[in-house]
């Protein structure tokens, strides 16, 4: 097999990118503060949606894995365990408050906007919850990181098998197409011609242009060696996946 030329790579990145401190209140300081956004007459409604989310940051902040995993869907159950949660949720930084700021309750989700104060500052969050007040999707404002470790952080939880964080890092749109099963099996795919993973050798941002940073991810594994095409727009969201199909064989050392 042979290494892929970056040209080529470039080239599907872009092709891939194209498609498709803020004052906090704790939830016992303040009533939620619900802006919404033209709600739907059907669906949960805003009041549900905003308590469904004021119920899922609550069991974050106290640090309860099992809950927050029954607040998941269906799907993102299907691609973790309470073990799994509770390994991330301890790597996280601690949530202290937080201020819901707007709410926009759709047909079959709905989407919660909120300021979180955490133990290492304040972010930004977007929550997608279902009309049975589980979480379908999340997202966290990196805006303030490079492009780098937005890979980096990504490429972390795919090795880590945490596919729900991982999913995370993806923009909503493409959040919408790829589950984090799918994710999974994208990973366990890619193993199975390459052989076990075994180290993250380098990152690095290749091409900024307006609106589109494609940053190559290049990984190491038993049998065979290529690099993750990792696209992100200027918001530092994952628009882009290239997933290594003609893995390059290891130099022998």
């Amino acid at each position: 097999m042979q290494h892929r030329s970056l040209q080529r790579g470039l080239a599907v990145a872009v092709g891939i990118a194209m498609a498709g401190v803020v004052t906090s209140f704790g939830p016992s300081q303040a009533p939620v503060q619900a802006q919404p956004k033209a709600a739907q007459a059907t669906g949960m409604g805003v009041a549900k949606a905003a308590a469904a989310a004021e119920t899922i940051l609550d069991v974050i902040q106290n640090g309860d894995a099992k809950a927050r995993f029954q607040l998941f869907s269906d799907d993102l159950k299907a691609a973790t365990s309470p073990a799994l949660v509770a390994r991330n949720m301890a790597r996280q930084p601690k949530i202290l408050s937080w201020r819901i700021t707007s709410v926009d309750a759709g047909l079959r989700n709905a989407t919660v906007d909120a300021q979180l104060q955490t133990s290492k500052g304040a972010v930004a969050v977007v929550l997608i919850i279902n009309n049975q007040g589980q979480l379908v999707a999340y997202q966290v404002d990196e805006s303030a990181e490079s492009s780098t470790q937005v890979a980096r952080d990504f490429t972390t939880a795919v090795i880590n098998g945490q596919f729900v964080q991982a999913r995370s890092f993806l923009s909503l749109t493409l959040q919408n197409e790829i589950s984090p099963q799918a994710l999974q099996g994208k990973w366990l795919n890619l193993q199975r011609e390459t052989g076990n993973f075994v180290r993250l050798r380098r990152i690095v941002e290749a091409e900024r242009s307006e609106g589109v940073r494609i940053v190559l991810v290049n990984l190491e594994f038993t049998r065979l060696a290529d690099t993750l095409f990792v696209i992100l727009d200027d918001r530092n969201q994952i628009t882009g996946l290239d997933f290594p199909n003609e893995p390059a064989v290891v130099n022998p050392r």
